[in-house]
């Protein structure tokens, strides 16, 4: 998942309009930077200040840190299944949740949990599971 589209379900959920959010970062902010990025050009988000990005995820009621990578030393030694499980488990994900997140079916969810089973699982699938998961893909590649 796209950070900014995350960034967006969390503004709906809250019932704060952009323009509500702008002013909470900062009196000048441009509402339309929050478009750009909140529409999944998350490219957009690169030129923002770190002041601009901590006071957006306060709005939200979101931890910065929370969108930095997993450190590959904790968990990063997992098999993929036990890596994607215990990942999916810190963020509070039911597989329901994660497959209507990355918009596959939970038998995708399931097969990169389980052994190996006669599901397909796509590379588009697998790169939104670390999106969601904030999982680097590479990490996850490294365990196919």
């Amino acid at each position: 998942m796209l950070i900014g589209t995350y960034f967006k379900q969390r503004r709906l959920a809250a019932n704060l309009s952009p323009s509500q959010v702008a002013a909470s970062i900062a009196p000048d902010f441009e509402e339309s930077l929050l478009w750009d990025f909140e529409d999944g050009d998350d490219n957009d988000i690169d030129e923002w200040s770190i002041q601009d990005f901590k006071r957006y995820c306060e709005a939200l009621s979101l931890n910065p840190a929370d969108f930095a990578d997993i450190p590959t030393k904790d968990i990063g030694h997992l098999p993929l299944p036990d890596l994607v499980r215990t990942r999916r488990k810190e963020k509070g994900y039911s597989l329901s949740e994660l497959s209507e997140y990355i918009g596959y079916d939970e038998s995708v969810i399931e097969a990169l949990e389980g052994p190996p089973q006669n599901v397909t699982v796509c590379m588009e699938a697998l790169k939104e599971t670390a999106l969601w998961l904030d999982i680097p893909f590479r990490l996850l590649l490294s365990k196919i």
